[in-house]
Formats: C-alpha cells, structure tokens, sequence
C-alpha cells in the first residue's frame, strides 16, 4: 500500500515536470542562443551584474568604448536588468535567463492549475489546461526567435496576474486575499519594470478582470469593500516603485527617439501577419519556402494565437449548449466581453487601418503580432469565465458521463505538443553555439561586458535629439570628428579626451544626446545650448590650443531619490510576500494534518 501511494507520488510530479520541460528543451545546450536579441539581451543583463559586482550600485546609463551615456536602465527593464544582474554578477547571463524561463514556466502551470481547480475543475482537466497555456506558440517564439526575454517573461506574469485574480475571488480569509492582491501587485509591478508596453496594452484585457468579479459576485457590498481593502497597499506599492519610470517618462516621453519615431506596424505581409498564419494551430512560416532560411531576417518567426485553447473553448461551449442551453446561453454571455476583447486584438494585429481610430498611444505596439499576447490572455480567461459559470449553476455535466470534454481536451493536448515540437525544430534551425557553455562567468566574458555588442542595434533609442541644437551646415564645415575612448579597467568609467586644435572645430563625440549627459571641456560644465547634436551625437565647440574633453553623467536628484526608494520598498514587497507565503504553507500543512483520517488503532 506505501508503495503504491509512493509511486501515484512519483507520478503526480514527474508529468507535470514532463509538461513544462518539453517548451524548454530547446534551451539546452547551455551555450545555446537564437536570434541575435538573445544575445543583445545577454549582453544588457551581463554589463549590469559586472557593474553591480564593481560599484556596489545598478548603472544609471550604459557606457562603453563605442557609445557612451546610453539611458536604456533609466526607460527600458527598469527592474528586470537591475533584478537579473544580482545573479549575473558570477552567474552566466544564458543560464540566468533558462533558470528564469524554468521558473515562469511552472509558476504559470500551478497558478492556472490553482485558478481552475478553485471554480471546481476537476484536477487533470485544470492540469491539460495549464498544459495548453505553457505550450503556446507565440510566447515561444519570444524566447527563441525573437530572444525578446523581456517580453518573454512580462508576458508570463501577465498569464499569472489573470490565473491569480481567480484565486483572489474564491479567498474567504482576509489574510488569504491581502496575500495574493500583494502577488498579483508584485507580478503587475515586474511585468511593467520588465517591458512596459507590454504592460500598458495588457489593460484593457485586465479591466476585464473586474468584470469576472462582477459576475461571480455582484453587487455584494462586503466583497467589494474587502477587494478594495486588498488591493489598495499593492496599488500604492506598485506606485512607489514604479515611480522613477513615470517620473522619466512624464519628463522625457515626448522627446525619445522610440517616441518620435514610432510609426505604424511595422506589417509583414509575406506570411507573419495573415488570417492563415494568425489562425494556424500549429507554428507555421510561409516565408522560408521557397526562400532559403538564409535569407530571412528572422526565419521561423512564428506569429500563431493560442488556436488550441480556442477550439478548446468552442468545444466546451458547444457541449454546454448542447446538455443545457440555458446554462450554455449564460456562459456565452459571460465570456462575450472576452470575444470582444479577442476581436478587438485580433483587428489591430491584422488590419493597418485599424490605428486610423486609436489614438496616438496605440502606435507604440510598434509590432502588430505583439497583440496575440492579448488574444491569449483573452481566451485563458473566457475559459476561466466559462468553468465560474459551471461553479455557480452547480453544473458538474461537462466532466462527467460521456467524456466528450475530456476528448475535446485530449485531441487539444495532442495537437498543442505536436506545435512545440515543430517549435523544436524551428528553434534548432536557428539555433547557434556561440556562447560559451559555462554556468559561471568567467573572466574572459566580463572584459567582453564592456563592449557594445556588433548585435546591438538601437543603442540610441532612447536618446533626446529634440532637446538639443542640430549642428547647421555652415557648423558642420568645422566639424572634426574625435571619439572619446573608454580604457578605463572598471566598468562603466570613461578617460578625458585629451586633443590639440589648430582651429576652432565643432568635434564629435560618442556621447549620446541625454539632458542627464554633460560634457567638461577643460572641467568646465559646458551647457546644453553650447552643446548641436547631429544624428544621437553631441558636438562640442573646442578652440585652439590643448584641451581636454570629459563625459559626466548626473541624473536628476529627485529621480534619484525615488529609484533608492523604489529598490528598497520592491526588496521589503518580496520579503514580506516571501514570508507570508511561507506562513500560508505552514498553516496549509496544519489544517491537512488536522482533517487527514488517522489509521486504526491496533489495540482497540
């Protein structure tokens, strides 16, 4: 009998640890990389763990012997490069992001699981369920073809955020609801820290979330007041450590280069943004055949919505509707804000008229395909809505007598693992062994940290051109072209420039055009109306004679003061929702223990 429960035991972990391995197998070898973002990513996370381990201190811009005083740490991973450099200061930057996949990996599998079984959906359906979730195509297609790890992992939390709202509305403690508001808060406040468009276009799919609320609960007062009373410190929290990139954006928004030259799209026609390629169940690239995979910027870039879960849930509704249409036509209606919200983003990741009627904010998606990070979300939580309804009319008929539901998710299942392992095979397509196959960094790499990457394109994405003077024609017949050299052995530091004019020249340097980035010449503040831009580049006026040429970098005192603030209070959030975890386990132990039947006594 103990070994029978043992082996169940054995079982009950190995297939779930079977179900989140297979869309990461990929990632092995460790010294795996993709597309050249996986390297410029690697790159972000290894020059901030080297510079944390030789200042003690999170950069405030990116400096290096090809361009200097790049605000990327100011406007883009605001968290996660500060957050992963704690670990890639002796960690390898590669292996740091597999730990990191691994990790959201299973905690998006338990909390859709933990979601599902909350509105009594037996184990195994909710466990296939989070399956299809974790295999999804696109959000593979940002770990391997795109290497957008940023986005990877904001687009995660966000699948987190929904699973664990539903957790929040079936808690019946206080304590349980402030714990998971605090969690839900945490993980809004990483995926915002991490890549913030991803964030900001997930609002419209999270308003739907109050919605889910509504319909579970209704107008009852006392729930409302214990939400509110739940969410409120996460809100504020979340504001306070955010509040160093909304200062910098309300300060800088309107002139960023990202900002002024966003466009429309960009659309890509040959196979990507079609109806075909949107709605394929499985990952498709029309572009590669006939044309050899050479010559594709970014082959095997597959731009599928989760289809599976769509037929998933078109199957469960149209057996709900079949066994009871009453209750079928209520599901509908409470999952129809979904579809909308499906239909809206399907319309803007389709169509590029669609911008003609949103306002200017909606061209900073700057990728179209990027909206089927919320045609997913929209449809995990129609079938988060659709188990809520079966809850509350007590309707337990989709998961018992004729298995038509469990067929329904098992031919799903099928064809979802049949999609991750023709991702499989996309990915060792493009799969390269550059990197090396090491766990720790080693000192080779940290010198390589200090240069800018040939991959890095975009270096001057966030640079502020508009604030500054362009160098006029008749200045630029005076230009003389220098670059201030960075050989200093500590990361980040830079070494005057030390030159001889014959005639007053305007003479370029690699500084990047950023009000936080000031220029000495002969260490004398030279102001920023002295200063012409040409391209993202500042020129200074230097006359005749010896000078010497110094960058440096002061930030403004007042963002200054809300970044410490901000890393001090997000390292407290993590503690205390690390404690209260632990606690809320403990007391689960406790609670098992009690009400678990005792075994009879012999003697009696």
């Amino acid at each position: 009998m103990a070994a029978g429960n043992r082996l169940r035991s054995r079982w009950w972990l190995l297939l779930p640890a079977i179900a989140i391995a297979l869309p990461l197998l990929r990632l092995l070898p460790l010294g795996a990389q993709f597309h050249l973002d996986w390297a410029n990513h690697r790159w972000l996370a290894a020059y901030t763990g080297e510079f944390i381990r030789e200042h003690h201190a999170v950069p405030v811009v990116l400096t290096t012997p090809q361009q200097e005083g790049m605000p990327y740490p100011v406007f883009y991973g605001s968290l996660f490069y500060p957050l992963v450099g704690l670990f890639t200061t002796y960690l390898d930057a590669g292996f740091v992001f597999r730990l990191l996949a691994v990790l959201l990996t299973w905690l998006q599998y338990r909390l859709v699981t933990a979601a599902l079984r909350s509105l009594a959906v037996p184990v195994w359906y909710a466990r296939g369920i989070a399956c299809l979730v974790i295999w999804a195509i696109y959000p593979m297609t940002n770990l391997y073809t795109r290497g957008a790890i940023p986005e990877y992992v904001a687009t995660g939390l966000l699948t987190c955020i929904v699973a664990s709202w539903f957790l929040l509305l079936d808690a019946k403690e206080a304590a349980a609801r402030r714990r998971i508001a605090l969690g839900i808060g945490l993980m809004f406040t990483l995926a915002a820290g991490t890549h913030p468009i991803t964030a900001l276009y997930s609002l419209p799919v999270l308003a739907l979330l109050l919605l889910a609320a509504y319909i579970e609960h209704g107008r009852a007062r006392a729930f409302w007041w214990n939400l509110v009373k739940a969410l409120v410190p996460p809100v504020a929290l979340a504001t306070v450590v955010l509040a160093p990139w909304l200062f910098a954006l309300a300060a800088f928004q309107a002139k960023i280069k990202i900002t002024t030259d966003s466009g429309d799209g960009p659309w890509f026609y040959d196979g990507i943004d079609e109806w075909t390629t949107r709605f394929s169940p499985i990952p498709v690239d029309t572009r590669i055949d006939p044309t050899p995979i050479a010559n594709v910027s970014s082959p095997y870039l597959d731009a599928q919505t989760n289809v599976v879960i769509a037929i998933l849930l078109i199957g469960w509704l149209a057996i709900v509707l079949w066994r009871n249409r009453t209750i079928g036509l209520a599901a509908l209606r409470s999952i129809a804000p979904c579809l909308v919200a499906f239909a809206f983003f399907t319309w803007i990741s389709l169509s590029p008229d669609s911008y003609r009627h949103l306002p200017g904010l909606a061209r900073m998606l700057q990728i179209a395909y990027r909206a089927i990070t919320y045609q997913n979300i929209a449809l995990l939580l129609a079938v988060l809505m659709l188990a809520g309804v079966l809850r509350r009319r007590r309707d337990a008929s989709l998961f018992t007598g004729r298995p038509l539901a469990a067929a329904v998710l098992l031919g799903c299942l099928a064809l979802s693992a049949a999609g991750v392992g023709i991702m499989a095979v996309h990915a060792s397509r493009i799969m390269t062994t550059d990197a090396p196959d090491t766990v720790c960094v080693t000192p080779a790499e940290r010198h390589e940290n200090r240069k800018l990457p040939e991959t890095f394109y975009g270096a001057d994405a966030y640079t502020t051109r508009d604030a500054y003077t362009p160098l006029s024609p008749v200045e630029a017949e005076r230009r003389r072209d220098e670059r201030i050299p960075m050989n200093t052995r500590v990361i980040g530091g830079t070494r005057p420039l030390r030159l001889n004019a014959d005639l007053a020249s305007w003479t370029a340097t690699n500084v990047q055009a950023f009000p936080w980035n000031h220029i000495l010449l002969d260490d004398q503040l030279v102001p920023d109306t002295e200063l012409r831009v040409a391209g993202t580049d500042l020129f200074v006026l230097v006359p005749p004679g010896d000078h010497k040429i110094t960058l440096r970098t002061t930030p403004d005192p007042t963002w200054r003061v809300l970044r410490t603030t901000s890393f001090a209070v997000l390292a407290l959030w993590v503690a205390l929702f690390g404690v209260l975890e632990v606690l809320a386990k403990r007391q689960a132990r406790v609670v098992r223990a009690a009400v678990a039947p005792r075994p009879p006594d012999p003697e009696a």
